[in-house]
């Protein structure tokens, strides 16, 4: 269960000036009252600061995000830091977008979702839902795989 911002209002303080946490009451021995909440660690290459409340962790952009707006980001939606420094949580270096709203950077096609898959000799279209990988099939021409992305993202709204 996701947490509430209720809850992270009781346990937690974020200064959205500085984007730090700290707890709001002690937490056995690993934290006081006052201390600095949450621990860095590596996210797909991605440098951010993840922090444990009741026993599950979360990235502390998403409970910056709970904090200050009310809701948790669904599944197809991701906080952004507009700087790109996974570290830097304040509340005017975050953004709300979604999962499919940019190509990769590897992107050869210049379509996002689209890719040429070389032993079948065809174009690839594909989407991410959910957090999963979904295919959308394989065609002969660049066009018709855009169209087939195009159509799924669509689908999504």
């Amino acid at each position: 269960m996701t947490i509430t911002q209720e809850e992270l209002k009781r346990l937690l303080h974020y200064d959205p000036d500085t984007g730090a946490f700290t707890w709001r009451v002690s937490r056995r021995c690993t934290a006081k009252v006052g201390s600095v909440a949450g621990s860095v660690s590596k996210n797909k290459g991605v440098v951010i600061n993840r922090i444990r409340v009741n026993g599950r962790n979360y990235q502390a952009h998403r409970l910056a995000w709970l904090y200050m707006t009310g809701e948790f980001p669904s599944d197809g939606e991701i906080i952004k830091h507009v700087d790109d420094d996974g570290l830097d949580n304040r509340w005017s270096n975050l953004v709300k977008t979604t999962r499919h709203s940019a190509k990769r950077r590897n992107n050869k096609s210049g379509v996002c979702g689209v890719s040429w898959y070389a032993i079948d000799r065809k174009w690839l279209a594909n989407i991410q839902i959910n957090g999963k990988q979904k295919n959308l099939g394989y065609y002969d021409t660049i066009f018709d795989a855009a169209c087939a992305r195009k159509s799924a993202e669509m689908k999504l709204k």
